[in-house]
């Protein structure tokens, strides 16, 4: 069964956002101790600078490292229980194995040599600790740096505590900037043009930064502040702010000294902000990932604080650093808007400040409205021709829509137990598509745990939803179970629509479970009342299961009417708008067509546009599933080299799901004669060499390479193709489209056939690796920037 999962630049480390100060004594000593151990955890207060220079060491070790490195930020996760799923997804891994979570990330991680970080643990330490000592326990060549405000407590664990940044002497002028005082320098000239640390101000500044005990977040919020003072002002009610504030603490330790220097530096920055400044500044906390204004203009307005004044606070917010832009995620969202963040102890901060000011359950209760909403859209729209658009909105929400998990599923909120259930169960599609599936379930668990009774509606969704992702994990007996158990809720209800999909989705359990009598059964018994209510979504899920059922029975022309039945349910088909449901049957008819002799070209067709369907879903198994078909056509046709290139290029993919082809024993004998046949027809050295190149590729150019039928990934073949590298008459086409005309218009301001038009079309999508309008318009739009 074809699983999907959302890509992404998985373990990419991020890009400096601002130049990285000093600490050269600190890197040196963290090369020493990565070396030595296979554990090494930077400790030190929040602030203190543990993840930026984590992520510089990170950076100067990764030659030591074949596989590179993985950046896994902890913060927005709370749940312990979910810390592996946050590494998988980290590490590009679909929820799609049977087992646990932590066990498919160990299986992974033990052929990988890598460098694993692991960001903000102490919320997480006991759960962190375990999970270390697991990886360098079971994986020869990974090695774990962690950042946190304490120890894991971990065997074979080296502690590094991070200082602050170093502070200069008051009687030795001539010597070399400390750093703290180079970070202030450079912090304060980006906001206050020109200014420059001399020897009129130099008291002053180190002054400050001696009172901020060389903390760099410290040191960069009061920067901030010279766009409003001079220095020596600056300064001086610094020192009478922390005098007031000292004055509480009579003793402690240099760290907790550290620690309440910070606070009291944030306490001072929230004081100097306006009261819209510090209430958007509490209420944004509630975010656990990043945002737009838009969220923050539904989720943040009440009292002193207008709905019309969010865009301009939050940019106040950015110029005082207490928001930071958050990078762009990579998505080919024409038009995306920019998102923000709040670094952990800012927003520990802000999180304080609500619960104290009164409105933290009303902002809450927005908060979750807010994702409530967006989940309920998905679900009733999941088949729209904006699917995309919406999925990726929610991958770019996945932190905050766990967060509302968490806080409608908890013990402390049971009056919102409702909303958590229709949260968990209307993103069954999301689950599904982001291949998320054993975070989906996790879910659903909670929410079976809250409403125990026999004959809930909420009951009786979680358990169909869950008895369909159990389908798609391949756990064929708990599925089947939990599918029969909702159904039969769903039927002493009276509910048409939960007993149609209900029976959907057993009937995909049945099939997975091997019991092909009883799924047709279940699929004669969902379409009754699916068709009774027009459920166009339920009747699309239902085609592509009953192709796939009749493909596995070996009915071909079958599951081939079926494909064709499920996607004439689309309407016009000349440009794929709606990629899953119709990216799984042109997968299935792929599959199908390749049996049959005589029908490479069509069967050639269909599998392209499966394969650019998945791509731009993200869906690593259905592209893995393409580029095998493109092989074993390759292969029957002689041509080795093309064989082997895609075979090379599907297995890394094949690595991160855990399986090759489902296991599948017909399936394994076809990879198998293509690999055997193309080795002896190359050599194993040439084979060798192009089946491990093929898979260092990047996933667009492998895309690129596979629809435009090329032999040998050429320079200009393997790098996706540009909108300049069009023919002229395509590049008049793909003008004409991303203006807004229709096909038929085209055709006719063009005099050419409506055909040739839909041809044209699909020859440039496959060129640019691409599957509709709104991606070829992004294109262009950067071709055309770039050449100015």
């Amino acid at each position: 069964m074809i699983v999907s999962h959302a890509t992404g630049q998985h373990g990419r480390l991020p890009a400096e956002t601002s130049e990285f100060v000093g600490r050269a004594a600190e890197l040196r000593r963290i090369d020493v101790l990565l070396h030595e151990r296979r554990l090494v955890t930077l400790m030190g207060p929040g602030g203190v600078g543990k993840t930026r220079l984590a992520l510089r060491a990170a950076e100067e070790a990764a030659p030591s490292y074949l596989d590179g490195s993985c950046l896994v930020e902890l913060s927005a996760v709370r749940d312990p229980e979910l810390l592996p799923h946050a590494v998988a997804g980290r590490l590009g891994l679909p929820e799609q194995s049977p087992g646990s979570q932590l066990d498919a990330v160990l299986t992974h991680l033990r052929e990988r040599h890598l460098l694993l970080i692991l960001d903000t643990c102490e919320h997480l330490i006991d759960a962190c600790a375990l999970f270390a000592e697991a990886v360098i326990t079971e994986t020869p060549l990974v090695t774990v740096l962690a950042t946190s405000r304490e120890s894991l407590d971990v065997t074979g664990e080296s502690c590094y505590a991070v200082p602050p940044l170093g502070l200069p002497d008051n009687d030795k002028p001539g010597r070399a900037p400390a750093d703290a005082i180079e970070l202030f320098a450079l912090r304060a000239s980006a906001v206050a043009g020109g200014f420059a640390v001399t020897g009129a101000n130099r008291a002053d500044a180190i002054r400050l930064c001696q009172r901020l005990e060389g903390i760099p977040l410290a040191i960069e919020l009061a920067a901030v502040r010279l766009r409003t003072l001079p220095l020596a002002e600056l300064a001086d009610r610094l020192d009478q702010q922390l005098d007031r504030r000292l004055a509480l603490m009579a003793d402690g330790n240099r760290g907790d000294v550290r620690h309440r220097t910070l606070r009291d530096a944030i306490g001072w920055s929230y004081d100097l902000c306006t009261p819209a400044e510090r209430a958007l500044w509490a209420r944004l906390s509630v975010f656990a990932g990043s945002f737009g204004v838009d969220a923050a203009e539904e989720v943040c307005p009440s009292g002193e604080l207008s709905r019309g004044e969010i865009f301009e606070t939050v940019v106040r917010l950015v110029d005082k650093s207490v928001l930071i832009r958050a990078e762009p995620d990579g998505s080919e969202d024409a038009g995306q808007l920019a998102r923000y963040r709040m670094l952990d102890t800012i927003r520990e901060f802000g999180a304080e400040q609500l619960a104290a000011s009164g409105a933290e359950t009303d902002i809450r209760d927005r908060f979750v409205d807010r994702y409530l909403a967006k989940a309920r859209y998905f679900g009733e729209h999941l088949l729209d021709d904006d699917q995309l658009e919406r999925f990726r909105e929610l991958r770019r929400e996945h932190a905050n829509i766990r967060a509302a998990l968490e806080y409608t599923l908890s013990a402390d909120h049971r009056e919102r137990d409702g909303d958590g259930a229709e949260l968990a169960t209307a993103l069954y599609g999301y689950w599904h598509m982001s291949g998320l599936l054993r975070e989906g379930r996790y879910w659903l668990a909670k929410v079976l745990e809250r409403f125990p009774g026999p004959s809930s509606p909420e009951r009786c969704r979680a358990l169909i939803v869950r008895g369909y992702l159990g389908a798609m994990q391949g756990e064929a007996r708990e599925a089947v179970a939990d599918a029969t158990e909702g159904t039969a809720i769903a039927v002493e209800l009276g509910d048409l629509q939960l007993i149609g999909r209900g029976h959907v989705y057993l009937t995909l359990a049945l099939t997975i479970d091997g019991r092909y009598e009883e799924a047709r059964a279940a699929a004669a018994a969902a379409q009754r009342p699916l068709q009774t209510l027009d459920d166009r979504i339920g009747l699309a899920i239902l085609d592509v299961h009953l192709a796939h059922l009749a493909h596995l029975a070996g009915d071909l022309d079958g599951a081939l009417g079926f494909v064709d039945q499920g996607i004439a349910r689309f309407g016009d088909t000349s440009e794929i708008k709606e990629r899953w449901a119709q990216g799984w049957a042109y997968a299935i008819a792929g599959l199908a067509l390749f049996w049959q002799p005589g029908r490479e070209a069509e069967t050639a067709q269909r599998t392209s546009k499966a394969l650019l369907a998945k791509h731009e879903l993200g869906d690593i198994v259905g592209m893995a599933y393409c580029l095998e078909i493109h092989a074993w056509l390759a292969d029957r046709a002689g041509r080795h080299v093309r064989a082997t290139w895609l075979l090379g290029a599907a297995d890394p993919l094949w690595e991160r799901t855990g399986g090759r082809l489902g296991r599948t024993a017909a399936l394994e004998h076809v990879h198998t004669r293509a690999s055997d046949a193309a080795r002896e027809a190359l050599g194993g050295k040439r084979f060798a060499t192009l089946f491990a190149e093929a898979g260092k590729h990047p996933i667009d150019q492998v895309v690129a390479f596979a629809i435009d039928d090329a032999d040998e990934p050429t320079a200009g073949r393997a790098k996706q193709q540009a909108a300049g590298q069009l023919t002229d008459r395509e590049a008049e086409i793909a003008d004409l489209a991303v203006k807004g005309m229709s096909n038929p218009q085209i055709a006719g301001h063009l005099f050419i056939s409506r055909r040739t038009v839909d041809a044209h079309l699909q020859h440039i999508y496959a060129k640019l690796g691409i599957s509709s309008r709104g991606a070829l318009a992004t294109m262009m739009r950067r071709d055309h920037a770039g050449q100015r």
